[in-house]
């Protein structure tokens, strides 16, 4: 579950919120601008939660593998990524295919395996670049003016890459 807490009170006060809905432990968390959250778990699901409302607005499946990273894009979309290699991008308002916007094959490999480490956002714009990370060893650089394809690979690591940082144009692996 998402524990939902206020960290200026007591602990004995400080929780808000339980948000129950996966079946195993939650892997990833990002918190949007409009008080939504998205959740990954390694359930293979991603929650869409009205944090406003404390409960559920949408179970997303669909994933290979646990949901391994989540993040905000601009305005209502959001990104998931999974051991499936691929980065998943969803409109929070819903529509065709549960708000499935893309499905990008980021980070999988000719053999068919793979696994997303770490996705980061670039900027609050549409036009933002987004950056992942994944089994490969590789750092995507994925252009949303064109379904989120890879605009640059990046291929200095030797392993897994779990974590991506960011500080304006530099991006860390």
């Amino acid at each position: 579950c998402v524990g939902v807490w206020d960290c200026t009170r007591h602990p004995s006060r400080a929780l808000s919120t339980l948000l129950r809905g996966h079946k195993a432990p939650i892997t990833s968390l990002a918190l949007g601008h409009q008080g939504e959250i998205v959740s990954g778990g390694r359930d293979g699901t991603a929650f869409l939660w009205d944090l406003a409302q404390g409960s559920e607005s949408r179970r997303l499946g669909g994933h290979g593998g646990h949901v391994t990273s989540c993040s905000w894009f601009n305005g209502s979309l959001f990104l998931t990524g999974a051991q499936d290699g691929k980065v998943r991008v969803w409109d929070s308002r819903g529509g065709e295919r549960n708000g499935l916007v893309h499905a990008v094959p980021a980070h999988v490999l000719p053999n068919g395996s793979g696994a997303v480490g770490d996705i980061v956002v670039t900027g609050n714009s549409a036009m933002s670049p987004v950056i992942s990370a994944g089994a490969d060893g590789r750092v995507q650089v994925l252009d949303p003016r064109k379904s989120f394809a890879p605009m640059h690979t990046l291929t200095a690591h030797s392993d897994f890459i779990y974590s991506l940082a960011l500080a304006g144009d530099v991006v860390l692996s």
